[in-house]
């Protein structure tokens, strides 16, 4: 499980890290009793009086995760008591076996590929893709930082292979990064890139095209592509893997969870934050019923009733209701 309290085991920076490092710990401790309200704003306000390099890398004994102090998506983690999407922890703590394969889309700086990699254990059995440059460089990063522990691709995930798509990106604003039709990047700070696309199928049939029998687990976080992901994904579907993906609380129609329903016909799952169960979507009407916040996402499990990887995961939580 995740740490409640990361433990700093590098400096990257110098005296100006240490010295942004100190005030980001002062901003974390003022504003604790606040529920950490407006911590986002002023990790970002600070991040304009420091080297935008400076950065510490973070260790739960087993792998290292390389945080940049002015990025405020990540700079969280080293919030006391901040666990990062803990209820998809849970799930990968109880589906991931060495055998298992994992796929990450929109693997950002690379946290889920890293923490299926030590769950997996061998190097070649977890890939990361992502499309923006620099979280690309920041995902290689955190794989040579953990000894090559997993693959890194530098694509979009999408419908069909080797399209030439054009990609938004924001260097701290991670939840905008997105497939777009315009090469205008609109708000201050956003920019346009050009990114190879690739199905789920292709990143399988290329990197494990012997391991056709394996249980594949896929994370889908692409930002507002998932459908089109989703649609690249069809063989490996219905051949039983295993899906986590966000269904965004601004989308009261719940797209994503219809499409599933209705084109694949897999059980959906939504995945609690903070009880180790999960609940059984069948319709889009009572998803919306659990969104709370519009401005966050939530993450679900879908697959097909016989697979492998789900029927553990169920088995695990019923035998955590026995126990209790």
């Amino acid at each position: 499980m995740q740490p409640r309290r990361p433990c700093i085991v590098a400096i990257y920076g110098g005296h100006s890290a240490r010295l942004q490092l100190s005030l980001v710990s002062f901003l974390e401790t003022i504003l604790r009793p606040v529920h950490h309200r407006g911590f986002w704003q002023a990790i970002r306000f600070l991040s304009l009086f420091f080297p935008p390099e400076n950065a510490v890398a973070v260790s739960d004994g087993t792998w290292k995760f390389k945080i940049y102090l002015g990025d405020a998506y990540w700079a969280r983690w080293l919030v006391d008591g901040f666990n990062y999407e803990d209820e998809v922890s849970r799930v990968l703590d109880r589906i991931l076996r060495p055998w298992s394969l994992f796929i990450d889309c929109g693997a950002n700086n690379g946290y889920w590929s890293l923490f299926a990699a030590s769950k997996i254990g061998l190097n070649d059995r977890v890939v990361a893709i992502e499309a923006g440059e620099t979280n690309f460089r920041r995902l290689c990063e955190n794989m040579e930082l953990n000894g090559g522990s997993f693959r890194t691709l530098q694509k979009a995930v999408y419908r069909e292979s080797n399209l030439s798509l054009k990609f938004r990106t924001h260097p701290v604003r991670h939840g905008s990064n997105a497939c777009v039709d315009s090469e205008v990047s609109g708000e201050h700070g956003y920019r346009i890139e050009s990114v190879l696309s690739i199905t789920v199928d292709d990143v399988f049939k290329e990197i494990w095209p012997q391991n056709q029998s394996d249980e594949v687990v896929v994370k889908i976080d692409v930002e507002g592509s998932e459908i089109e992901a989703l649609k690249g994904a069809e063989t490996l579907i219905a051949n039983g893997a295993l899906l986590i993906y966000e269904d965004h609380g601004a989308d009261s129609a719940c797209h994503v969870t219809a499409h599933i329903l209705k084109e694949y016909g897999l059980e959906v799952y939504f995945l609690l934050g903070n009880e180790k169960q999960i609940l059984r979507v069948t319709d889009v009407k009572q998803l919306a019923a659990l969104k709370t916040r519009s401005h966050r996402g939530y993450n679900l499990v879908a697959a097909r009733t016989d697979s492998p990887a789900l029927c553990r995961l169920l088995e695990s939580l019923r035998a955590d209701e026995r126990c209790r």
